[in-house]
């Protein structure tokens, strides 16, 4: 009676009773891609019929000018990077 090297590889066993098949990974196609179907068409809403005005911070006076942090009081349109 001799030991098996334990270098080679031992031999593949056979199918396990007790283990399912594995099933084909390669699925049967069936007739072949589908087409996707068309979206539904979206219905066009129109024009707003209830727009909203633009908020105004104080009624009846002009917005203050939003202050620009790239803008140098020495005028000069160079920026540093």
């Amino acid at each position: 009676m001799s030991t098996p090297n334990p270098t080679q590889p031992e031999p593949m066993p056979g199918p396990d009773p007790d283990r399912p098949p594995v099933p084909d990974p390669t699925p049967n196609p069936g007739p072949g891609p589908q087409p996707p179907d068309p979206a539904p068409p979206v219905p066009d809403p129109g024009p707003d019929p209830d727009p909203q005005p633009s908020p105004d911070p104080l009624p009846g006076r002009p917005r203050p000018p939003i202050p620009n942090p790239q803008a140098s009081p020495g005028g000069s349109s160079q920026v540093t990077r």
